[in-house]
């Protein structure tokens, strides 16, 4: 059976909430990063994507580990010395992010994930993987099999040359309006499409008012219904599943895009949930 293939890291993220910068009494921690927050995505429509990452030897490593292996198999999650973490500093004005990275694992293609690449339908991969740019190189090896290859973007690779050559491999680019306007060097929207189109093969825009569908010259615009909650770290995440899950189904784009939008939207109002009625510090 075809499958989808996930490609990236795992996080421990930390979620910590204050009304002022001199008390601190709700947080939440829980495993995270592109790869998991997609297979999360995936799994509630049903799926189960295969996980190709590394998680580290140490205590926070062992505990994700425990944690996701009541959803995913672990048998593409390979050992490496440390787990990276990302903290989400929120306060009643802004969100800060502090990102604890200690290590930039090497991708390959092993006999495990060589059968996995064979049997997927779908290869997803997270972008930070290409900090290591030996994973350049995994990725050439994995467009010979032909599959359905897709990637987010990321506003700091945006600044390397390298990782905006890499994008003509994929056949489907995510991103949020932010990082298109970094990627084409235009504020101008209509500028913004002409480029996309006549550069890359089908690239899907994320904002919070509408989505937007560019391929061969053509756009689909789908609008979302108003949600009015501060937090939606991750909702691309949860998107980019929904749409997969799509995709996998040969469903079309416009079908596609509102199963990812309620994916999406799900996923915010259970994080805005989980931050307002915590009363106490807790592991989710």
């Amino acid at each position: 059976m075809d499958e989808i293939l996930l490609i990236g890291e795992i996080n421990l993220d930390i979620y910590v909430y204050y009304k002022n910068k001199y008390h601190t009494d709700k947080y939440i921690i829980k495993p995270g990063g592109v790869t998991l927050n997609v297979a999360y995505s995936l799994k509630k429509f049903g799926l189960q994507p295969k996980i190709y990452s590394f998680l580290g030897e140490d205590i926070i490593g062992k505990g994700i580990k425990n944690e996701i292996s009541k959803n995913f198999g672990l048998d593409l999650i390979k050992r490496s010395n440390f787990t990276n973490s990302i903290i989400y500093i929120i306060s009643e004005d802004e969100i800060k992010i502090v990102g604890l990275k200690k290590e930039d694992p090497s991708f390959s293609l092993t006999p495990k994930v060589k059968r996995s690449i064979e049997n997927a339908k779908i290869i997803h991969f997270s972008p930070y993987i290409f900090f290591n740019e030996i994973n350049y190189e995994f990725l050439k090896k994995i467009i010979k099999y032909k599959k359905i290859l897709s990637i987010n973007l990321s506003l700091p690779l945006l600044k390397m040359e390298k990782f905006i050559k890499s994008l003509n491999y994929f056949d489907y680019i995510f991103m949020n309006l932010d990082e298109a306007k970094l990627l084409v060097k235009s504020e101008n929207l209509k500028k913004i499409i002409k480029f996309l189109n006549e550069n890359y093969k089908k690239c899907i825009i994320t904002t919070k008012d509408f989505v937007l569908f560019i391929s061969d010259g053509k756009e689909i615009k789908i609008d979302n219904k108003p949600i009015i909650l501060k937090l939606d770290i991750g909702a691309g995440d949860y998107f980019i599943g929904g749409f997969l899950y799509g995709l996998y189904k040969n469903f079309s784009v416009e079908k596609s895009i509102k199963i990812g939008n309620k994916s999406a939207r799900d996923h915010i109002i259970n994080l805005n949930s989980s931050i307002e009625l915590l009363n106490k510090p807790y592991i989710i």
